[in-house]
């Protein structure tokens, strides 16, 4: 059926049918990751006897690009041991011969049903309480699968997956905490964290942000995304400036520069040791 459809449709339709956003995404994949899960996470208990294959990770693949991301994705969640099941969808012209936290997210499978849950996109205006599309949590239903077509065969050229989202569930969308399900790695460039940490009070610390985080969503303008190499000019412009540190009186504090290189560089050998290809 989705064969069937113009690319330009199906391009569309990916957004809303993925749990992970396959344009921007990379599960960390060093060290460890301190517990910061909601209350609800008490139902860890009865883990040992859920029917794990009545939940699926699914990724939508337009091209073999975005399929090595996608193999990529699912060989970290195997080594992770993640219990539901891999779905990846692709187009029928696809020939059967021919994705970073250390810890998996199985844990979002235990929220409360709801048709779509989501974190906002915490790095633009709170007041506006705006909900990101990076990361989905789908629950199956006709009824609001006929509810996203309908708003995307009406949607306007200036209307992409993050205005139809809001305009659909922005009142009734369970909301994923950010914190720690979703930062970008733009948020290393930064100056001010007021809002990825939720408060003016917390001094940033790069060091725990990444232990705590689960998933991070490469979004960096103008470097362009990691499976596409950057000019050398543009990373050493865009990234991150080493820090004065309070103990020695001097800019040597790099972890942030460190950590934000480091994203790039593991994608590449990731995408490397798993694909065969180098970016």
């Amino acid at each position: 059926m989705l064969g069937s459809l113009p690319k330009a449709l199906r391009a569309i339709i990916a957004i809303f049918i993925i749990l992970v956003l396959i344009q921007s995404l990379l599960i960390l994949t060093d060290g460890p990751t301190v517990a910061y899960l909601p209350s609800h996470h008490g139902v860890q208990a009865d883990v040992d006897a859920v029917d794990w294959s009545r939940f699926a990770y699914t990724q939508y693949v337009t091209n073999t690009a975005y399929l090595c991301n996608s193999v990529m994705l699912f060989e970290t969640l195997h080594r992770l041991n993640s219990k539901p099941d891999r779905v990846m969808m692709y187009p029928s012209e696809f020939s059967l011969d021919e994705n970073d936290a250390e810890p998996n997210l199985d844990e979002l499978f235990f929220m409360p049903p709801c048709p779509l849950g989501l974190p906002r996109a915490y790095w633009l205006n709170p007041d506006e309480r705006v909900q990101g599309t990076g990361l989905l949590l789908i629950q199956p239903s006709h009824f609001e699968f006929r509810r996203v077509m309908a708003a995307i065969n009406n949607a306007s050229g200036s209307e992409y997956d993050m205005e139809i989202v809001n305009t659909l569930y922005k009142d009734s969308a369970l909301i994923i905490p950010h914190r720690p399900y979703m930062i970008l790695t733009g948020e290393f460039r930064g100056e001010i964290h007021t809002k990825y940490l939720g408060n003016d009070q917390e001094v940033w610390n790069p060091d725990k942000v990444l232990r705590e985080a689960k998933f991070l969503h490469f979004s960096d303008w103008p470097v362009p995304k990691p499976w596409i190499r950057a000019p050398q000019e543009v990373m050493d412009h865009e990234r991150p400036r080493c820090r004065s540190n309070a103990t020695s009186g001097h800019k040597d504090d790099c972890r942030d520069r460190d950590y934000w290189l480091g994203f790039y560089a593991d994608f590449s050998r990731r995408r490397a040791d798993v694909c065969g290809e180098d970016v």
